[in-house]
């Protein structure tokens, strides 16, 4: 005996797997529109002459937790060039600071026209945020440098300073520059 509920389950079913199919939908294109914004904030991060600044936020809570990293927004170096980014290893002993600074080679949309290994000249500098007095060292990564190794260089491997040291920290927040010779860049 049909009591007319049969036509009304076929019904929210049909409408369940509408709703269903609507949330992949709405899922797809989240996702799709988190990878646009991703893309758009390494475009703004990257560098067209060589240099990146990068702002740490929040030092005071990054002592609390010991030891913690930071890493940087990705970036280019110049319009076509290498995918980077540098990552800030911190150990805090009561009011000092021991840091370390990393660059990293990652996968970039022109590796194919890039010349390998990477061999450019690159400076870290601590900015010092009342003058000129920046903790400044350069180097070139090893010859035989691949994506897989980090790259640092003595000073900025165990730059210790104090956390209430206002040259280098002001209203909580570091300053890092890193500068990449871009010379010679393309193939």
């Amino acid at each position: 005996m049909d009591d007319g509920t049969h036509p009304l389950r076929c019904h929210a079913s049909l409408l369940t797997k509408i709703i269903h199919a609507k949330s992949l939908i709405t899922n797809l294109k989240d996702a799709e529109l988190a990878a646009k914004a991703k893309y758009i904030q390494e475009l703004e991060m990257s560098s067209y002459n060589g240099e990146f600044v990068w702002m740490v936020i929040r030092v005071s809570e990054m002592s609390n937790v010991t030891p913690t990293e930071r890493m940087s927004p990705n970036f280019y170096i110049c319009k076509c060039g290498y995918k980077m980014y540098v990552k800030l290893d911190m150990t805090c002993t009561g009011r000092t600071i021991q840091m370390s600074l990393w660059l990293h080679l990652i996968d970039g949309e022109y590796d194919d026209d890039l010349p390998w290994p990477f061999k450019q000249k690159v400076t870290f500098m601590l900015l010092h945020q009342g003058g000129e007095d920046h903790t400044v060292e350069s180097f070139i990564p090893r010859q035989n440098t691949t994506k897989d190794i980090p790259h640092s260089c003595p000073v900025f491997n165990h730059l210790e300073i104090q956390l209430d040291d206002k040259r280098y920290i002001q209203d909580d927040i570091l300053f890092f520059k890193i500068v990449v010779d871009v010379q010679n860049v393309t193939k």
